[in-house]
């Protein structure tokens, strides 16, 4: 097989492999997102299920069906990030995440360390 032709097949071959860009919601798009009540239902990685309800004036509400959980909190934006504290989810500290846009109201949830959290899905 030719120099020029193996390089082309493997750079093909690596570029079908690699995962699509990822989008990123920009700081921008997360004032967006909170700045109107917004519903999410969620799938996390870690089994949990259930929906999450954002106001725009900072308060938070979660329904979980599993764990049967419902709890209520508060969230600020930092920059590109959505930072939520539940009263008793995480014994009441602070989590901080970024969204991935994966479709029309579909996102995936990242952690600060980058790993994916789990999926949302805009409740309309």
């Amino acid at each position: 097989m030719p120099f020029k032709f193996k390089f082309a097949a493997v750079t093909l071959i690596s570029a079908a492999a690699m995962p699509s860009s990822a989008q990123m919601l920009s700081a921008a798009e997360i004032e967006a997102l909170f700045s109107k009540p917004v519903k999410f239902s969620y799938r996390a990685n870690s089994g949990g299920i259930g929906k999450a309800e954002y106001a725009p004036d900072k308060k938070a509400w979660l329904s979980a069906t599993v764990p049967s959980l419902n709890d209520t909190g508060t969230y600020r934006l930092d920059g590109d990030q959505h930072c939520v504290t539940w009263k008793t989810l995480r014994s009441g500290a602070e989590g901080c995440f970024r969204y991935e846009k994966t479709g029309d109201g579909s996102y995936k949830w990242l952690g600060k360390d980058g790993n994916v959290v789990g999926t949302l899905e805009i409740v309309k």
